[in-house]
């Protein structure tokens, strides 16, 4: 998802068009977010470690804006998946079990996806 990573700031804000495409596909955008975000607060830790302070920074606005589109979204699917990524992301079981192992997070990442996901379940 290129709108995520890019460095303009058009994607911080986004607009109704971006939502409203977003909503058409509830279970892929559902998915698609819910990873991105993980991903992404897994990754800031990563590239934190190795001193990459440029792409330490490109994971944290990828994580922040997957943040602000799942805001913007009211989608049953999404609030369930946060929910299992949240309960589950610290033990690396459930149904994000095979998706965290597969990227091999350690209980660092797992705590940050934790953290990220935090704000977002209700």
């Amino acid at each position: 998802m290129v709108y995520l990573t890019d460095d303009r700031g058009f994607a911080d804000c986004p607009d109704e068009a971006v939502i409203a495409g977003l909503a058409a596909a509830p279970l892929v955008t559902s998915e698609l977010l819910v990873k991105n975000l993980a991903m992404s607060a897994a990754m800031a830790i990563a590239h934190q470690r190795h001193q990459d302070e440029a792409m330490t920074q490109s994971s944290r606005r990828v994580c922040q804006r997957s943040a602000t589109l799942i805001q913007h979204l009211s989608l049953p699917h999404l609030s369930a998946q946060l929910e299992q990524l949240q309960r589950r992301s610290p033990q690396g079981e459930g149904e994000y079990a095979d998706f965290l192992q597969r990227w091999g997070y350690d209980s660092e990442q797992k705590s940050a996806i934790a953290v990220a996901v935090a704000g977002l379940t209700r």
